[in-house]
C-alpha cells in the first residue's frame, strides 16, 4: 500500500527507495 503512495510523490520515492533498501539489506 505504501508503495502506491510513493509512486505518486517520485521526490519521496528516491528518498524513501534508499531508505527501505538500506533497511532490506540489513533484515536480509
Amino acid at each position: 500500500m505504501e508503495m502506491h503512495k510513493n509512486h505518486c510523490k517520485p521526490s519521496k520515492t528516491i528518498e524513501e527507495d534508499e531508505v527501505r533498501m538500506a533497511t532490506v539489506v540489513e533484515k536480509s
